[in-house]
């Protein structure tokens, strides 16, 4: 094994080269492979270039173990080399019906079945005893048993650092919900996240929302880090009536009803004005009768089904403006402290950026700040600013320039390379 600092990474989903969920992947690509390690739990597979050893825990299995004392909840394997497919098959059904739903007697029941299936597996220990990881690095996440995981790992192995990495707000009561069923779980999950938050030697924050309340609420220091970016060369684009429009990324927390607005803005002016504009939308999201509905629209609007990143990065560089939502609804409070991995790809894109939202949502408030996007902080602007797409000619390459600008100034990737190595003591 490599004489290096040997790092732990733990992570809800796989990493894949294959798709845009990258953010942990990116911030430890080019460490010694050999001194590298991810575990994770959920159904999609581990093929990423960045790291060679992996251990997956399988979600159906857990529950199966609740029953059968015999099943094997886990397995390590080295990357593209799980045999682990099936397993794959049965749990992505199951988390696709929580994506889109999130009823939350089922999610307590999830938490109750992780809490007593044997996760803990002999497998699992022997991954991390042969492993011994001097850093452990995972993100905090809004799951309680992945929360878990990480205290266990912990205890196991005690690390000599302990990173962890806020990007969501799992620790607030700032997202009001009507469901008393949310509430308890929100306080169960909090325990774990102050648990966590207390066993880190360095924190990290995912924006400048998230840094400041982590200090208010948590009355910790933390760092603010994103996935780096690689900027592209800006290309101009001049305004012409045929534009295209392009959203990748999930249609959870109420982004398809921000979506469903902007395609009906769409149509109206084709219809109205002769112009040719169409939305593009790309997700991974499971598509309900009413996406399908409401996002079809003959020549105004149509929704794909997900494609591979390295394709994502080619539309993006194709298409004219890239659009970035968030809920004007309740269920857009999720997203109050969030920075998607999509940003900074846009942001590196070369293209133009019309971001749409509450100003008061971590990314909207990024976007309005920093300049880098037209900004849509309410419904009834939609319409009005898509006809200011139309009509400036200047918009488009004017805000394409300003998301590089952006890029550059925060997003470098030798700059988030350097902040990260600096603040986990992590050296390449």
């Amino acid at each position: 094994m490599s004489d290096k600092v040997r790092i732990l990474v733990s992570s809800v989903d796989g990493w894949s080269d294959a798709n845009g969920s990258n953010t942990l992947s990116s911030l430890v690509a080019g460490y010694d492979k050999d001194a590298l390690a991810c575990i994770y739990i959920r159904s999609e597979g581990s093929d990423s270039s960045v790291c060679d050893r992996y251990f997956h825990i399988f979600e159906s299995e857990v529950l199966k173990s609740l029953y059968n004392g015999n099943v094997h909840t886990g397995e390590a394997f080295a990357a593209g080399r799980s045999k682990g497919a099936e397993q794959d098959r049965q749990q992505k059904a199951l988390y696709s019906h929580f994506v889109s739903f999130r009823p939350y007697s089922l999610i307590l029941a999830r938490e109750l079945i992780w809490k007593w299936g044997k996760w803990r597996s002999p497998e699992l220990d022997a991954f991390l005893d042969e492993f011994k990881p001097d850093v452990l690095f995972f993100p905090i996440e809004g799951y309680i048993h992945f929360n878990r995981l990480n205290e266990y790992i912990i205890a196991r192995c005690k690390p000599k650092k302990v990173i962890g990495y806020l990007w969501d707000d799992n620790f607030s009561y700032r997202i009001r919900h009507w469901n008393p069923l949310w509430w308890l779980h929100r306080a169960w999950l909090r325990r774990g996240v102050k648990r966590l938050v207390k066993a880190c030697d360095t924190l990290f924050a995912i924006s400048p929302k998230m840094q400041r309340e982590i200090k208010e609420l948590l009355q910790v220091d933390s760092v603010l880090l994103t996935k780096p970016a690689t900027v592209n060369a800006c290309q101009e684009v001049f305004a012409k009536k045929n534009l295209s429009l392009l959203y990748t990324g999930n249609m959870t927390a109420g982004r398809d009803r921000s979506l469903e607005i902007v395609a009906q803005a769409i149509e109206k002016l084709n219809r109205e004005e002769g112009a040719k504009l169409h939305l593009d939308i790309y997700t991974q999201t499971p598509q309900t009768r009413r996406m399908k509905k409401k996002l079809n629209i003959p020549h105004a609007c149509t929704l794909h089904s997900a494609v591979p990143q390295s394709e994502v990065f080619r539309l993006q560089k194709e298409a004219d403006i890239l659009l970035f939502v968030e809920s004007f609804e309740a269920a857009g409070r999720f997203a109050r402290l969030s920075f998607s991995t999509k940003i900074t790809d846009y942001l590196s894109s070369g293209r133009a950026i019309w971001a749409i939202g509450p100003s008061d949502l971590a990314p909207i408030e990024y976007f309005e700040k920093n300049a880098c996007a037209l900004v849509s902080s309410g419904k009834n602007n939609i319409e009005a600013d898509l006809r200011k797409w139309l009509d400036n000619a200047s918009l488009l390459s004017e805000y394409a320039a300003k998301a590089l600008d952006c890029a550059r100034k925060n997003h470098d990737e030798k700059m988030i390379r350097e902040r990260f190595e600096k603040a986990s003591g992590i050296q390449f």
